[in-house]
Order: C-alpha cells, then sequence, then structure tokens
C-alpha cells in the first residue's frame, strides 16, 4: 500500500460535462450511454446553429456595408469640384459654396436626414464649412 493517497485518473467529457473515470472500460461504457449521445448530437446542432448565426450576422455587416459604400458613392458623384482648390488672382482663395446635404435617405427608413445625420454627413463628405478645432 502507498504511503500517500492518489486519486485515479478522470476524463472530462466535453459533451455530457461530466467527468469520467479514465480508462478503457469507464470510456467506453459512458460513450455508449444514450445520454452521451444527445449530449453529443446537441453539441452539433449548437455549433450549427452558431454558425447559421455568424453567417447571418456577416450578411447583415455586408449589407451594411454595401449602403455605405452607395451612400458615400451618391456623395461622391453629387459634389461639384471645390473652388477652393484654386486661388484667385489676389491670392485669397474664395468662400466656399453652400452645397445640399450630399447624403441620400436611409432605404430602410421614411427620414429625409439619413442613417448619421447631416452635420455627420456633411464632416464626412468634406462639405462641413465650420472651423477645424470646434
Amino acid at each position: 500500500m502507498a504511503d500517500y493517497w492518489r486519486s485515479k485518473p478522470k476524463y472530462w467529457c466535453k459533451y455530457c460535462k461530466i467527468f469520467v473515470t479514465d480508462n478503457k472500460i469507464s470510456r467506453a461504457h459512458h460513450e455508449s450511454t444514450g445520454e452521451h449521445r444527445r449530449s453529443m448530437e446537441r453539441f452539433i446542432a449548437a455549433l450549427a446553429e452558431a454558425d447559421k448565426e455568424k453567417k447571418r450576422e456577416e450578411a447583415a455587416v455586408r449589407e451594411m456595408v454595401e449602403i455605405i459604400e452607395q451612400q458615400l458613392t451618391y456623395c461622391l458623384l453629387d459634389r461639384t469640384p471645390s473652388p477652393l482648390s484654386h486661388k484667385t488672382s489676389s491670392g485669397k482663395a474664395p468662400t466656399p459654396p453652400r452645397l445640399k446635404p450630399c447624403l441620400p435617405p436611409h432605404p430602410l427608413r421614411a427620414r429625409r436626414t439619413g442613417t448619421i445625420g447631416k452635420k455627420k454627413a456633411a464632416r464626412i463628405c468634406g462639405t462641413d464649412t465650420r472651423p477645424v478645432g470646434r
């Protein structure tokens, strides 16, 4: 007999979330039970559901990126050449013209301001006439 106590090694079943004695007979017996098989099926079903959810999220992200790209394309196509890039004969840049908001209405909403608001849209599109730093 040993001078100190030593526990038997245990095997953790990740499907059933229990410990089983780690020997061939106990593991084989546990893996042949109906509870283990049902737990395995639930585990695999949960993995499949997580994969479907991940694909749904990726599709939603792709859709949002597409909407943002459409809005930016509309913004860039709607802008006129900036008179600020050319200086006048006096050496001063002319005052910027008043430009209309460059974002179209959001396709899923009835609001006319788009999804991010007029001020933020003006900053993104470069039509904001406020001084920097405020």
